[in-house]
């Protein structure tokens, strides 16, 4: 009988301990995952940033493209100033 009372008791006893070790493991995963999710939302915002600065430099390409392409269309002769060829004058 002592040896059933014995054997429940270091039973208890284990058990207990395994609580307490799951309980600690349960609370560093929760900080973990606190952690992961603070760098996931920092990630996100860094990629919406990129994402903006991206949007803006294109845009910035653009306007600089239309500009360069006003600058060659004002170089380009009128349709008054071409040469006239002799089946024109005649």
């Amino acid at each position: 009988m002592w040896d059933k009372i014995w054997t429940l008791l270091q039973t208890v006893i284990t058990l207990a301990r395994d609580l307490e070790q799951t309980r600690n493991d349960v609370k560093d995963i929760r900080r973990d995952i606190v952690q992961l999710t603070l760098a996931v939302q920092h990630l996100n915002n860094e990629i919406q940033l990129a994402k903006r600065e991206d949007a803006s430099e294109r845009e910035k390409m653009a306007m600089q493209l239309q500009i360069e392409f006003l600058k060659f269309e004002k170089r380009l002769p009128g349709p008054d100033s071409r040469p006239k060829t002799n089946i024109e004058e005649g």
